[in-house]
This record gives structure tokens, sequence and C-alpha cells, in this order.
């Protein structure tokens, strides 16, 4: 007993000669052909050749594969005849370049050594010849002939000579009885000028505040919980609360400045008990220093470093 195949179907391409609409309809080669055009209802649908995709191969159908040019065969179909042209190979893919190799382990450490020498030695020296450079702008104070002659010999850095002098000059007058009253009337001069008095008088409470020898403006650093319980960081004490503030708050607090990283001239200003203020065993550079380098750098050097890695997870 022989067991034959049902037929193959196949994808053959209609068209209609009335309104162009074309389509593609999978059929067995048995079927009967469509005639009316499924767009426009006339009987003007009639068969094309096959379908792009197809090939019709002896008896059967194979399925065209464009990618590589070869064939899949779909279903029981017949091989090709002897004499079809088999398809073209695929050409080659080009040949990516091989990736380059990573640098030698050595060659990595020394380039990460000499960043580390050389970043601090560069930025040290970009912002002190900024500081020289600002600070030469004040030769531009002395009388035109000394101007000249300093134009002429360009001596780098005698205006942070300059400056040093006059800061001395005006610390030496001020600390006298007569320099004391010179400042005070023209500290009450000032003050007078409507839009420069608001400005002049915020200026010189903060400067007496952070260079006076009695006031108390980051003479502290504390360990604080902040933002919230459970989070520390460490601020700076500015003083007791002062004002209508102090009627309203209950018990002893502390004024307390919180800076940010790495830039610690923006930061919040807030009020706590001070049971809450741990004081910390540092200076305020060593704060300072701690909270800029994003706690790189521990006060009290490398010794003071934990003896066991800090764990990252809960165990």
């Amino acid at each position: 007993m022989h067991f034959h195949p049902p037929p193959i179907p196949g994808i053959y391409a209609y068209k209609c000669s009335a309104c162009g609409f074309a389509k593609d309809v999978l059929q067995k080669i048995s079927d009967a052909p469509l005639t009316v055009c499924p767009n426009c209802g006339a009987e003007s649908f009639s068969k094309q050749v096959t379908a792009a995709g197809f090939q019709l191969k002896g008896s059967g159908w194979y399925v065209t594969d464009f990618r590589d040019n070869g064939g899949k065969k779909g279903g029981d179909a017949k091989p090709a005849d002897s004499g079809a042209s088999a398809p073209a190979a695929a050409p080659a893919p080009a040949a990516s370049p091989a990736p380059a190799a990573p640098a030698p382990a050595p060659v990595r450490k020394w380039l990460l050594s000499g960043l580390l020498v050389i970043v601090p030695l560069v930025v040290t020296l970009a912002v002190l010849n900024w500081i020289v450079g600002t600070l030469d702008q004040t030769l531009w104070l002395l009388p035109e002939q000394w101007q000249a002659w300093l134009s002429d010999h360009k001596i780098r850095g005698l205006g942070v000579l300059l400056t040093l002098a006059i800061l001395l000059a005006v610390g030496a007058v001020a600390s006298n009885f007569v320099g004391k009253r010179l400042l005070s009337w023209g500290d009450a001069l000032v003050r007078r000028i409507p839009v420069v008095r608001s400005i002049y008088s915020s200026v010189k409470q903060v400067s007496d505040t952070l260079f006076s020898e009695s006031g108390n403006a980051f003479r502290t650093a504390v360990l604080i919980q902040w933002p919230h319980e459970g989070m520390w960081t460490i601020a700076f004490v500015t003083g007791a609360p002062g004002g209508d503030v102090v009627n309203h708050l209950q018990g002893d607090y502390l004024g307390v400045y919180v800076p940010t990283t790495p830039n610690p001239t923006g930061g919040y200003f807030v009020m706590l008990k001070r049971s809450d203020c741990i004081e910390l065993k540092m200076s305020v550079d060593e704060a300072l220093k701690y909270i800029v380098s994003m706690g790189v750098v521990v006060p009290g050097g490398p010794g003071s470093l934990p003896t066991r890695p800090v764990p990252l997870g809960n165990k």
C-alpha cells in the first residue's frame, strides 16, 4: 500500500485588472482559481505568477530565504531537477577588528600613581596662581611713577606683599584709640546710606562673627542626627539662638550649621537641643577636610581608620 502525501499549498499572486488591487493567496494546486475581486467585486481577479519568496521546483514548493540565498523545504516536496542551478553561497562576513588588549597591570598602576601625585600639585599651583594674580591687581593702587617701574620689571607676587602691608597698617590703626574713633565715625556714616547700609551691616555682622576673637562661630565640631533619626553627619556650632526665637524654645538649644559635601559654603542652619549634639575631639579644620573630601581624608591620619573592613550589608 502506497501513501500519497496531500498536495502542498502554494502562494499565488492575484491582481484585479479593473481596480489594480493585488493580493497573495495561499492555495493548493488543485484549488479553483479566484475570479471575484475582494476590493471592487468585479470578476476581473486573475492569477499571476507565484508570489515572491517561493519558487516552484518539480512538483513541490520551496520557501526561498533571501538572507542567505539558500532554501528551506516547505513540506514533503520532491527535490529539484538536476538541471536547476544551485543557490549561490552567501558571502563570508567581514572580519571584525580584534578588541584592543587591556593595558598591563603595572602600566595601569603607574598611571594611577602618577595621577595621584600630579593632580594635587597642579590644582594647588592653579589656585595659588589665581590668588597671586588677583592680589597683584592691588598694585594699581600705587602712584603712577611706581606703576611704570613695576610694569617694566614685572615682579610677580608683589601684590601679595602689598596686600599684607595694607592689612597690617589698617589693623594697627584700628587697634589704637584714634583709629577706633575714626572707624566708629565711618561705620555710623555708612549705616546712614539707604542701599549700602543693608549690605554693609550683613557683611560686617558675618565678618565680626567669623574673625572676631570673642566670637564662637565654627569653634566646635559636633555630631548630630540629620536629616532624620539614625543618619549622622558633622555640623558646626554657631552659637546660641537669639532674638525672639528664644521665647519660643523650651530648653537649652544651640544654633548649628550643617554644611553640604563637597561645597561646605552651602548648607542648613538648624537649632537643636544641646543634648542632641555630640562634641567631637577634632578641630574645625579637620572636620572641614573630612566633609570636603567626602570622608576620604580621615582626621588623625591612616592610623585612625577602622582595623576591620566596614560591612556593607546586614548580617
